[in-house]
């Protein structure tokens, strides 16, 4: 065997040690990788909720606003704690309920709303760490639990484990696997609860009657996480808790399914927000920079009426349109004649135009043509009327 053959077959033998190691050090196995919700199932927290109800023939529907249902036929959901919610709207669906409507609320809204539980007589109790905690009651011989075997079984941060069922207070030896997070804290009720499902640490959710109708309590992570409704009995806990059968609608109260106020606004008012939005754009404009450098102001001058009338005279005699002048001059002379001649208020036309001349000194029927004839024609005739009645005023101021 020459040395090539044997270096061959060293790197063979490598070779195949490495894949023997590799072989028995190394499985396959399937990995479920989950993967986010899209869609509508992101953006709906009660989306699993709604398409389970709907595949067991049960109608669901969302409402913004929490007023009591036209109808006690269904059944209302409210999972919010909101300050107006938890305080003070949830007594506006109080006379509903006890018309024999029923209501679901969560045990988070339940411990936040004092007005809630003082309505419903459910109040929260500590855990008494002094008592042994008793185990659940034990079947009945022949009857095993259902997924007894889930005792003590995690599901992230979930833990699930069989509560007992209790109808009108008494144990029926029946067991629902509830997967929820653990709490120390339970429940109870100033009345027998109708039914109820409760461990070693007490009562975790119940139903009681109210007037006609009842309320639910129910664990808020059935709807804080939409898989956990779908472990072992929590879907069975929600239809047996809030009585719901096929046929009959659940409303969901979602406040913040609400339409916003933006939107809101215009839809109602849209033509106002439009004008107003333009006026706004207009006042905006008329305060914006100008180009360039602003006009000086003008210094606020006065021109004297003895200016104002020779600039007048100066147009008119210019232009040729003597009707406004020789008006102007005809007052003057009238007033002047009135100042200085005895009844001139009361004399006729032509007996004014005759004092006048007598007073003056000029021809009566001349002046008598200036004052009564209309004040138009040539530019010619017009100027001379004017001096005439000029010249007759002013004499009348001398005399």
């Amino acid at each position: 065997m020459t040395r090539d053959r044997l270096t061959t077959a060293a790197i063979l033998a490598v070779i195949i040690a490495i894949g023997c190691w590799i072989a028995f050090n190394t499985y396959w196995a399937d990995v479920t990788e989950p993967t986010p919700p899209q869609g509508e199932a992101a953006t709906n927290p009660y989306y699993t909720l709604e398409h389970l109800l709907r595949s067991l023939g049960i109608r669901a529907e969302e409402m913004t606003i929490l007023r009591p249902p036209p109808e006690v036929s269904g059944v209302l959901l409210v999972n919010e704690s909101g300050w107006d919610v938890a305080h003070g709207n949830i007594s506006s669906v109080e006379q509903w309920v006890l018309g024999g409507g029923r209501m679901v609320v969560t045990t988070y809204m339940l411990r936040s709303s004092p007005a809630l539980q003082t309505w419903s007589g459910i109040t929260r109790a500590l855990r008494d760490e002094k008592k042994d905690v008793q185990p659940p009651a034990a079947p009945k011989p022949g009857r095993t639990p259902p997924r007894a075997a889930s005792r003590g079984v995690e599901m992230g941060d979930v833990e699930c484990e069989p509560m007992t069922v209790q109808v009108d207070g008494l144990d029926t030896f029946d067991t629902r696997s509830i997967c929820a997070t653990r709490t120390e804290f339970s429940f109870a009720s100033k009345q027998v609860p109708s039914w109820a499902l409760s461990n070693g640490r007490g009562i975790q959710m119940l139903r009681v009657g109210i007037g006609r109708g009842s309320l639910t309590v129910i664990d808020s992570q059935f709807l804080a996480d939409p898989l956990t409704l779908l472990r072992n009995d929590n879907a069975l806990a929600v239809i047996e808790g809030s009585l719901l059968k096929k046929g009959e609608r659940l409303l969901i109260f979602n406040a913040l399914g609400a339409e916003p106020l933006l939107a809101m606004i215009w839809r109602l008012a849209a033509p106002a927000v439009v004008c107003f939005g333009l006026a706004a754009l207009l006042l905006i404009a008329r305060h914006l920079p100008r180009f360039g450098p602003p006009l000086p102001v003008p210094v606020d001058a006065r021109r004297s009426l003895a200016e104002q009338l020779r600039a007048n005279a100066r147009f008119a005699w210019r232009t040729g349109n003597l009707k406004s002048l020789r008006k102007a001059v005809l007052r003057a002379l009238e007033r002047s004649a009135e100042q200085r001649i005895p009844g001139y208020g009361s004399l006729s036309p032509r007996r004014r135009a005759e004092a006048i001349g007598k007073t003056a000194g000029v021809d009566a029927t001349t002046l008598n043509s200036a004052m009564t004839e209309d004040a138009a024609g040539e530019a010619k005739v017009q100027r001379a009327s004017i001096g005439l009645l000029e010249r007759a005023r002013r004499a009348l101021i001398n005399v």
